[in-house]
């Protein structure tokens, strides 16, 4: 009877061990691609203080205020570069990605994704200084 009790204590110890192991182990990504919302991250995006436009792929065009250029470290006026969706330094869908990357004149800006906000109307990422901009597509 003894050796019973002791058999259904161990089995039930090995089954919780793994339960805690499994539901803290998690890959940390995000869905696979096929599972990611599609929207195109093609065309226009404006915020108060600037407009980007996603021309191709990894070509962007920037027309920044002199008061995002402050918070942003982007250069002012219009430029052409080019952009990366990252995460964990890989390229991803811009929606799951952590953060957006645009290289202009040879240097590069890095912003936080914020996540939860972009979508297929809104990029959203967050500035050096912790604040976050908002660009809204505009829709033809």
């Amino acid at each position: 009877m003894k050796r019973g009790i002791f058999t259904i204590f161990v089995l039930m110890v090995c089954f919780g061990t793994m339960a805690v192991f499994s539901a803290c182990g998690g890959n940390d990504l995000p869905p696979d691609d096929g599972t990611l919302d599609t929207f195109s991250i093609y065309g226009e995006y404006l915020a108060e203080y600037s407009r980007l436009t996603f021309l191709t792929d990894h070509e962007i065009r920037l027309d920044i205020s002199e008061e995002f250029a402050e918070k942003s470290g982007l250069p002012t006026g219009r430029s052409e570069g080019t952009y990366v969706f990252l995460f964990r330094n890989e390229e991803w869908q811009y929606d799951h990605a952590e953060t957006l990357r645009i290289t202009v004149n040879g240097i590069d800006y890095t912003f936080q994704n914020a996540v939860g906000t972009t979508n297929g109307k809104t990029l959203a990422f967050y500035l050096p200084d912790g604040s976050m901009i908002s660009f809204d597509k505009i829709e033809e």
